[in-house]
């Protein structure tokens, strides 16, 4: 197989999913590496700082666009195939296989599809891939990898968990550092306030806790003001505002 690889990038921005990406593309030896994003995206100053090819060619949130937005979406990703040639596509998010697929099979080039949330499992198993155009598939948690085992359009192909939050590290090794007597559990949750990041689950789990007798104090940090005004809303429901 070529050393080239193409990157679809269909968003841009610089939250969770690209910044790992950042991270991968630094580290990345021996590949011939490009990536095909959205036109003008904070994700494309950070891949000029690490010297590595763009074609800012795919239009963003296709889910909202018109048909032919998806025909210029493809027109960008054949493009980009045609410039680069590479030996293997790989999606960033699996929301753009649909369109990936057609240059893919133009070109007769394999695809690895990243797999970040549930709906994306489902999403693919509807399109049947084969596995000579989808050669793996890397899910981001064991509980998507096992989503992932639950269609069987997917089975039989290639899944690697590249993230387990609950695999044993060697900070379990460490130290452990008793809280003082008496004081409460203490919850960070950082990230994006919106539905699909799970706040109000946590707030089910912390009105559970309470109702359990368990003193639990809990900060939420990150943008989003509309959710952020909804789980406060929650929040006071629950008797939770003082946690």
């Amino acid at each position: 197989m070529s050393r080239k690889l193409l990157v679809i990038e269909s968003a841009g921005n610089l939250w969770g999913s690209e910044r790992v990406l950042l991270d991968m593309l630094a580290n990345l030896d021996g590949m011939d590496t490009a990536v095909c994003c959205p036109p003008g995206t904070p994700i494309v100053a950070e891949l000029a700082r690490l010297r590595i090819c763009v074609f800012e060619t795919f239009i963003e949130r296709l889910h909202e666009k018109s048909r032919f937005a998806r025909l210029g979406a493809l027109f960008g990703v054949v493009r980009a195939c045609l410039a680069h040639r590479p030996g293997l596509i790989y999606l960033n998010q699996s929301g753009c296989y649909r369109i990936a697929r057609v240059a893919a099979r133009l070109f007769r080039i394999p695809i690895v599809a990243h797999v970040r949330i549930f709906e994306d499992a489902e999403y693919l198993a509807r399109l049947a891939p084969p596995p000579g155009e989808l050669r793996a598939i890397v899910a981001i948690s064991r509980a998507v990898a096992d989503e992932l085992g639950r269609f069987p359009a997917l089975r039989g192909l290639p899944v690697h968990t590249i993230y387990d939050g609950y695999a044993a590290t060697a900070a379990e090794d460490a130290p452990v550092v008793a809280p003082p007597v008496g004081a409460s559990a203490q919850i960070a949750c950082v990230g994006r306030m919106v539905p699909i990041k799970g706040q109000a689950v946590l707030l089910d789990a912390l009105a559970g806790l309470r109702a359990r007798g368990r003193g639990v104090r809990c900060r939420m940090v990150g943008s989003g003001e509309r959710h952020w005004q909804e789980l406060q809303a929650q929040s006071t429901a629950r008797g939770l505002r003082d946690s």
